[in-house]
This record gives structure tokens, sequence and C-alpha cells, in this order.
């Protein structure tokens, strides 16, 4: 399983785009927008952006927005659904170990468990780092991932859920000792009775291991809190971490100002 992600994140494969609603869509960026102190015009870097959900929608408010992601696939539909809506977005393929950027941006996402997928942890440590070097001093990172701890203790190992547009089916093996991770295979059936499946591989992070791992890379002021879709102080009882971290500014300039836990 050592590049899963390249054959797994494919619309024929792993259906992003049947996933989740535009509704939905909205509610999370509203809530991105009230946790991320950024105002319009600024530019974001949205890592692993898929059909680029969430680019588009920051897009329609008011932020400059550059997408990336490996899949050919998802990079077509973020592109086709930014002309059919008449939006200036940038859509790029990259590595996200490798994005090629330095201090461009104001502030770089990466949302939905778009994090931790390659087999050396070595390699999850770069892409922080390569985030890092795109954002300008000053600059934040919003991670949002699925909290390991409570996967742990709650994800069950096969479940059959319900979305927008059909059925998917979970299954979870958890893989101990000193890298953990998780080993899923994924089962998804659409409205028109078309049967899709997959595995895919996504390291273990609890909110120390994540919060360590921000740190290796540079990030300082780290706030860890809920993810998007929950209370933002949920604490130990969230089944996601919303991380917000900043790049530091030069000490020979005013320091940035701290980052706040949101009310």
């Amino acid at each position: 399983m050592n590049d899963w992600w390249k054959s797994f994140f494919k619309p024929s494969v792993y259906p992003l785009a049947e996933l989740v609603s535009d509704e939905e869509t909205e509610k999370e960026t509203r809530e991105l927008l009230r946790r991320l102190p950024l105002k319009k015009g600024a530019e974001i870097l949205d890592v692993a952006c898929g059909v680029g959900r969430h680019s588009l929608s920051l897009s329609r408010k008011g932020y400059l927005v550059t997408g990336v992601d490996y899949s050919e696939g998802y990079l077509a539909e973020a592109k086709r659904r930014a002309r059919a809506a008449g939006i200036q977005a940038n859509f790029l393929k990259r590595d996200m170990r490798a994005l090629g950027f330095s201090g461009q941006f104001d502030a770089a996402l990466n949302l939905w468990t778009s994090f931790g997928y390659f087999k050396k942890f070595q390699d999850d440590l770069l892409t922080l780092r390569q985030i890092f070097k795109s954002l300008k001093p000053g600059g934040f990172l919003v991670l949002d991932i699925a909290d390991g701890r409570w996967l742990k203790r709650h994800a069950k190992q096969k479940d059959w859920i319900k979305t927008e547009r059909g059925w998917e089916l979970e299954e979870h093996r958890f893989r101990g000792g000193t890298d953990p991770a998780w080993i899923s295979r994924w089962v998804f059936i659409g409205k028109n009775g078309k049967v899709s499946e997959a595995e895919s591989f996504s390291r273990h992070y609890d909110r120390k291991r994540l919060e360590k791992a921000l740190r290796w890379a540079g990030f300082e002021n780290i706030v860890l809190m809920g993810g998007l879709s929950e209370k933002r102080n949920a604490g130990l009882a969230s089944q996601r971490i919303m991380a917000l971290a900043r790049r530091p500014c030069p000490r020979v300039r005013r320091p940035c100002p701290r980052v706040r836990r949101p009310k």
C-alpha cells in the first residue's frame, strides 16, 4: 500500500463529489471563517483540495484560493465546477510533499482528514514543512483530521453509512506498534447501483502526536479544538481535531498576534 492514494483518489473509485452536499460544504466554510482570522482578499492554499468544494466556496466569498491535489480526475472536476460557476480559482497538480511555494499564502488548509496517507512518517513531517514554507510569516495553517483517540475507542470495525447520494460501507483495522495507523476497506454504492471498492491507509493521530508533528515543522501558537462539524470546545469527546497554528513572524518585526481559541 505504499502509494495506494494514487489509485484510490479517482472519481471512479472514491466518488468524492457524491459524498457531501453543497449545503454541508457551505456550513463547513462558514464555521471555518468563524475560526480563521482572515480578511477578504487573503490568499489561501487548499492542500488536497479534491473536487474543490472548499476552494470554490471560499472563492465565492472573496478569497484568492489556489487548490492543489494529486488526482487529475478530481482537479478536472474542480475546474469544471469553477467554469460553470464563473469563479476564478487556481487548481494545480501537486504532491503535497513537494508543493513548490515559498512565502506566498496568508493561510493554508488541509481538511477532511487529508493528511497521514504516506507509509513513512517522515513524509507526513515533510508535508507539514512544505505547507509551513508556503505560508507568509504570520500565516495560518488549519488542519482538520479524525481524532485517532476517539476512533480507537468508538469506531465500528464495520459500518454502513447513508450519504447524500448513496451508501458507503467502511471496514477498519487498527495497526498498533510504534507507528500506529488505520487500514480501511471501502465499498461505495451510488443511487444508480454502481459499486466501487478500495483500500486506504491513514496514520493514527491523537492531539499529542499531531501537536508534536506541527511543532517539529516549525509552527507555533498551536490551538487544538473540535472539528468543523462539531462544537469548537468539544475537548476529548470530539470525534475530530482541528488544529490552528501559525508560522512565526521574524524577530526583527513586531510579534504576530497570538492565535486565540474562538468563542
